[in-house]
């Protein structure tokens, strides 16, 4: 039987051939298809997702219509339907990110919409799904306790729901659901930052300090769809787009730490990221943005958002201070790796120093079988090279030196600095490849 439902007025609805055969233009007739959807509808796949759970086919394709031209910041709906609460949970359960349900009361049972709403809050522990309630029977309308405690959004009789208030009940759901989950991503993005700011020793709190800021950064701009942090090895860009290395993101980019941005994104992106490096600014567009910031003792950054609605001043100038600010954390977070590579390396030349080869030594030992062959060289008469052309030409010839070792050596091998004029190499596997000889 139809719900007296949804009596969104004034709506009426022809089918396609009836359409046709008509030489008029009116808001108020909407044209049904063969699918029971509106004729032209895409249902964009960056939409917003609505459920609707309801044991009336008849209210599923009715609340369809009404809302067939809603859009939220841009993005209109996309549809779900579910004909029970046991097919409503089934979908739930693979599809975490609907924001808004809308739920009969009465269905399988008297209870069923509520037992569903039970099921949503307890059982996924899902707080962020806006519950809008319906009911056909005004007499089984929840007590204010359930409404309360199940964090509903709404509760309406369909007797009385239009379509204007029916529109009106979706959009506060959906500012709602966006308002919750870009607190959630900003609670996780803080969470992460202060996780890494209590543990900067550990090499992995550098990579969650960077995944912090990227979540951040998409709090501010909740309906943003994707972030990447990335950042040039030098304090100028070259201009080489492969200069530019990512540091952290998040989907929907393919991932590579350390990778050029070429790998990631389309070039005409790599473009406007290069137009930021090179002009020492952000760049905007209608759906996404460059930030530039520059940390104050290394390399310049930029932070890329897409898919996100045009920026008001606002938004952009809170980016803006956002990264500046956040260059503080970047400055110590790339003092502490500093500090950790030279507690194992060598400043000038880059290599391995005592302590770490030693311990590397170690290591190779301690495995079964080892096979290891060791070479100590000291350079004669280096003395004189400082003595007779400077400091500079000693280190100019302890840098070449160190190129030339590294370059003969294999991968697995240990090459260090010792002392001033002192260099070591430890060859692994294959009878230390001839003793050294090969």
């Amino acid at each position: 039987m139809t719900d007296p439902a949804l009596n969104y007025q004034p709506v009426e609805c022809l089918t396609e051939e009836e359409a046709a055969a008509e030489d008029f233009t009116n808001d108020d007739f909407i044209v049904i298809g063969e699918d029971g959807h509106t004729a032209g509808d895409d249902e964009a796949d960056d939409g917003r997702l609505l459920l609707i759970v309801d044991d009336d086919r008849e209210v599923h394709t009715t609340t369809r219509f009404a809302l067939d031209d809603f859009v939220f910041e841009g993005r209109r709906l996309r549809f779900l339907s579910a004909y029970s609460a046991a097919e409503a949970r089934e979908i739930l359960a693979r599809t975490p990110d609907i924001a808004v349900v809308l739920l009969d009361v009465v269905m399988e049972t008297e209870q069923a919409g509520l037992e569903l709403a039970r099921h949503i809050r307890q059982q996924l522990g899902n707080s962020f799904i806006r519950i809008i309630l319906r009911t056909g029977q005004p007499g089984q309308a929840p007590e204010r306790d359930v409404l309360i405690h199940f964090d509903i959004n709404d509760y309406k009789d369909k007797s009385e729901l239009t379509a204007q208030k029916l529109f009106t009940a979706v959009l506060g759901a959906m500012r709602a659901y966006k308002q919750l989950t870009a607190l959630e991503m900003n609670r996780l993005g803080l969470e992460k930052i202060l996780t890494a700011s209590t543990s900067l020793f550990e090499r992995r709190s550098i990579t969650e300090f960077m995944e912090g800021v990227v979540l951040q950064i998409r709090s501010l701009i909740s309906d943003a769809q994707g972030a990447l942090l990335c950042a040039v090895g030098e304090r100028h860009f070259s201009g080489r787009i492969d200069d530019v290395r990512i540091v952290a993101g998040d989907a929907p980019f393919p991932l590579e730490l350390g990778a050029p941005i070429s790998r990631a994104l389309p070039p005409a992106i790599c473009g406007e990221i290069a137009t930021a490096f090179e002009q020492g600014k952000s760049v905007y567009g209608d759906d996404r943005c460059v930030i530039f910031f520059k940390t104050r003792d290394h390399a310049a950054s930029v932070a890329y958002l897409c898919g996100h609605h045009t920026l008001s001043d606002l938004d952009r100038r809170l980016l803006e201070v956002f990264c500046s600010k956040i260059a503080i954390g970047f400055d110590n977070v790339h003092l502490l790796d500093r500090i950790r590579h030279d507690a194992r390396h060598d400043r000038l030349t880059g290599l391995l120093n005592r302590t770490a080869f030693v311990e590397g030594l170690d290591a190779a030992l301690a495995k079964p079988e080892a096979d290891l062959a060791v070479a100590l060289i000291n350079l004669d008469r280096f003395r004189d090279v400082n003595d007779g052309l400077g400091h500079d030409a000693g280190d100019a010839v302890l840098g070449e030196i160190a190129r030339r070792l590294t370059a003969l050596a294999h991968p697995r091998d240990l090459v260090a600095r010792f002392g001033a004029d002192e260099f070591a190499i430890a060859r692994q596997g294959a009878g230390a490849r001839d003793k050294a000889g090969g």
